[in-house]
């Protein structure tokens, strides 16, 4: 500031200081409640409505598939079957990957395959095997 008799004037260095910081200042407080803004939604998608954006993503990758009808015999000239089809539910379990769980598996096994689970636990313990097992439908 320069004074001269007695009056004050504002030298125009001083008015473009106080101009930058108001500015600054503006700015700093529009980019802090842009970023406040963004962390207020980001809580309120992943924390309040985690739900319902947990069921959007498994509806994306979890989907019926509706398998078409099964085909009929095929015969010779003869009329002779050459191929038929049977309808087969299957179960498979991997003996590397059953471990310690083995005899509840196996229990759970021979109540579907309606066999002893003496016989599925044995299979599990043959090396490099893995147990298949087929239930007619």
């Amino acid at each position: 500031m320069i004074r001269s008799a007695g009056t004050t004037h504002s030298s125009p260095t001083l008015n473009l200081t106080r101009e930058v910081f108001t500015r600054m200042l503006a700015l700093k407080v529009a980019l802090l409640l842009f970023f406040a803004g963004v962390a207020m939604r980001l809580t309120h998608i992943q924390v309040i409505d985690a739900a319902k954006y947990r069921e959007i993503a498994k509806r994306q990758y979890e989907s019926k598939v509706i398998l078409p009808a099964e085909r009929g015999n095929l015969y010779d000239r003869q009329g002779e079957i050459l191929a038929s089809n049977t309808s087969y539910v299957s179960l498979g379990a991997d003996p590397k990957t059953v471990g310690n769980n083995a005899s509840r598996i196996a229990e759970r096994f021979a109540r579907v395959l309606a066999i002893r689970s003496l016989h599925i636990l044995q299979s599990f313990r043959i090396p490099g095997a893995a147990l298949y097992g087929w239930r007619d439908r």
